[in-house]
């Protein structure tokens, strides 16, 4: 068996970016040669912002839309479809906790965190000691593909930060936004590194992808919208649509179809993997969506990220695709041909530096298998 790998992240994540990353974490482990498995730890305000967060302190508008979802629009029903199974093939350790206490049984060769915002004090409720492999026994504690996402940490935080970060072996962020905020408080070199489901190319992927039924390639569509309604985007998919002529299909985690939307797909992680590689066109405002338009060779349209757009910008940056973004009233290059040369060969190149990095930073050499 190979050196174990114990990772913290967002593993029981309703979110497709959260679980991606996790799953291509692993990947990206075993094929260096480690036995990884999951800390099975849920950090509980990230739980409730993702459950009754919103039923709870939300304005009236938004408990009236939460319960809309729940109780007319099928949500706990979709969400069970998209993630159940995906959450059940993972694995975890034996400990199953929402605090750090009782995490100090957990023993590996290696801790890891990352990648995602597990650095983003607005998602974890604050600095996470969890997230900052603050419990356990391991001869290595280590840092992969880490984010803050647009989040500015105060002086506190900082302090509280480079602390924790002193117990560190090795450290890699996911952008020179996150490694412009942490490069200061340690002494190892931060690196840089793609994130987790760049680490695997665009074939490596098809092996896992899962069709779906009734939908043909390149016959439609996709949107893919963290935002949680589609009226900011509504002229771009009108101007889409409209130059296109293919219906429109949107990966959504409730049954509610909006007016501008042909069909709704309570996708799994695996299903939107088949969906952006297959579609005609994809108009996102999602980092994954970005990313995995971008490993797939997908035509694709970027839109801002109203909460979160350092991540986009720099990935869109780094692929030599800024082009892409468009604002919402703008008119869309759905039919301008693509690229992806600059960006293939920045992820060969960047792929490999990672490899390098990772094996190292686990102890397994630079020779992983």
């Amino acid at each position: 068996m190979g050196c174990s790998v114990g990772v913290v992240t967002y593993h029981k994540s309703l979110s497709y970016g959260g679980c991606l990353q996790a799953f291509a974490t692993m990947e990206v482990i075993r094929r260096l040669g480690g036995s990884p498995f999951f800390v099975d730890y849920e950090n509980p305000y990230e739980a409730r912002a993702k459950s009754s967060e919103a039923l709870r302190h939300g304005s009236p508008r938004q408990r009236v839309a939460v319960l809309a979802k729940r109780l007319l629009y099928n949500q706990k029903e979709c969400h069970r479809r998209a993630f159940s199974s995906f959450a059940a093939s993972l694995p975890l350790s034996e400990e199953c906790c929402k605090s750090i206490d009782g995490l100090d049984t957990v023993e590996a060769d290696a801790l890891l965190v990352g990648s995602d915002q597990v650095w983003n004090p607005k998602i974890t409720g604050g600095i996470d000691p969890v997230f900052f492999l603050q419990f356990g026994k391991a001869k290595r504690r280590v840092s992969f593909a880490s984010s803050v996402g647009s989040y500015q940490m105060g002086a506190e935080e900082l302090s509280q930060v480079a602390s924790y970060l002193s117990r560190f072996t090795s450290i890699c962020v996911r952008e020179d936004f996150a490694k412009g905020q942490i490069q200061p408080l340690v002494d190892v070199p931060v690196h840089v590194g793609a994130d987790p489901t760049l680490q695997l190319h665009g074939d490596e992927w098809r092996r896992f992808a899962e069709g779906v039924d009734g939908l043909e390639p390149r016959s439609y569509i996709l949107v893919f919208s963290v935002a949680s309604t589609l009226s900011r985007l509504a002229p771009m998919i009108r101007d889409i649509k409209g130059a296109l002529h293919l219906p429109i299909v949107q990966v959504r985690l409730n049954s509610k179809k909006p007016a501008l939307v042909d069909h709704v797909i309570p996708a799994t992680p695996f299903e939107l993997v088949w969906l952006i590689d297959n579609a005609a066109h994809v108009l996102t405002d999602s980092f994954h969506g970005l990313a995995f338009s971008i490993n797939m060779e997908t035509s694709f349209t970027l839109l801002p990220n109203e909460g979160n757009n350092v991540r986009l910008l720099e990935l869109a940056r780094l692929s030599g695709l800024s082009s892409r973004m468009r604002q919402p009233d703008e008119r869309s290059c759905a039919w301008e041909e693509i690229d992806f040369s600059v960006a293939r060969e920045s992820l060969t190149q960047r792929r490999a530096e990672d490899k390098v990095w990772l094996s190292s930073a686990l102890g397994f050499g630079e020779n992983g298998v």
